[in-house]
């Protein structure tokens, strides 16, 4: 629908890079209420006289595109990939749940990346029972966040050089936007009166709320925690080497994944237990620890509970992070699980 959006850094593939066909359909792309709009005549004149077998929309249902796909296709399934939790959805009222209602109801089915992305559909489609459903997660690139993170972190100490840290910090990695609904000020309040020795935050993102979250961290008793701005693919992939922990302390985050890199990158997580595929990541105590960002008293039992666990247990649990993002985030399985769901609509059809 667009190369990019307002507030993102996304990095669009080009050429053959993508190594498929692709094409990104010219549209008008205002941003409302602080939500970014796309009506793309190019993909709704495909939709409407063009025979697509299977057609996936991955963008709000409140984007013109999304909505009108559905109604306009000349033939074929229309299927649709969201994100969304309860959790994470900002507009609840009466109206806006009829709206909901109304979009979803269109499509013949949906892929969902997790069990709460489920829960949202089958709250505003209940007939979600009797059309196709295919589990689809988030994927990273696995070569990226296992093969050259290990590769970097045969370096762990020399990177921890390079980036002003000792060789004893305990370090939490936070890859976030700077935004109140991802938690991280109310983490650090809660943890301001700690007594922790040798913690280190490495905040990797920008935002609206840099400058509050940096006086707010000046008045931290034991916890330093590093601003870094954006970071581009190859300084995460070294804070991935270098880092003991991910932290992600969301209010919402619908299906964040920064998650996935770090299973993949074998680290153990301390993750809100609003993440909305912490269920997928997350073994309470084998490979992290979880804690309502609603409460300080939970945020400060899994912090102390994770910084007193030795190094050497720490690396057993980011193992199992691993393991577990071989189970649920493999891209082999997961897009062959795919091409036979389609495979099998196409013979049924």
């Amino acid at each position: 629908m667009a190369l990019t959006e307002s507030g993102r850094n996304w990095r669009f593939c080009r050429g053959e890079e993508l190594g498929f066909p692709y094409a990104v359909h010219s549209g008008v792309h205002p941003r409302l209420a602080g939500v970014n709009i796309h009506l793309n005549a190019g993909i709704l004149a495909r939709a409407a006289f063009c025979r697509v077998d299977v057609t996936i929309i991955g963008a709000s249902w409140l984007i013109p595109s999304t909505a009108l796909v559905p109604l306009l296709r000349k033939k074929g399934i229309c299927l649709y990939w969201s994100e969304s939790n309860i959790d994470s959805s900002r507009y609840k009222g009466k109206a806006t749940s009829l709206a909901r209602q109304f979009v979803l109801s269109r499509f013949d089915g949906f892929c969902v990346p997790n069990q709460r992305a489920l829960d949202w559909v089958r709250t505003y489609c209940p007939a979600v029972e009797e059309k196709l459903v295919i589990r689809l997660p988030n994927l990273v690139d696995e070569a990226l966040y296992r093969g050259e993170v290990e590769t970097r972190r045969q370096m762990k100490e020399e990177l921890r050089n390079k980036n002003g840290l000792r060789r004893d910090d305990r370090v939490l990695l936070c890859p976030i936007r700077l935004l109140e609904r991802k938690g991280l000020g109310a983490f650090l309040n809660a943890l301001k009166d700690c007594e922790f020795r040798e913690v280190t935050i490495l905040v990797a993102g920008n935002g609206p709320e840099r400058a509050q979250l940096e006086a707010l961290s000046r008045h931290m008793r034991s916890v330093r925690t590093r601003f870094l701005g954006y970071c581009n693919e190859e300084k995460m992939l070294e804070l991935y080497a270098l880092a003991d922990i991910l932290l992600l302390p969301s209010f919402q985050d619908p299906n964040p994944l920064c998650v996935i890199e770090a299973c993949h990158a074998g680290l153990p997580l301390l993750i809100s237990s609003f993440v909305g595929n912490r269920a997928e990541a997350l073994n309470e105590g084998i490979n992290g620890w979880s804690f309502n960002p609603f409460e300080p008293f939970s945020i400060v039992k899994a912090t102390e509970s994770a910084l007193a666990t030795p190094s050497d247990q720490l690396e057993v649990m980011g193992n199992a992070s691993s393991e577990i993002a071989k189970e649920n985030f493999s891209t082999t399985k997961t897009v062959n699980h795919l091409i036979d769901c389609l495979q099998s609509i196409s013979i049924n059809s």
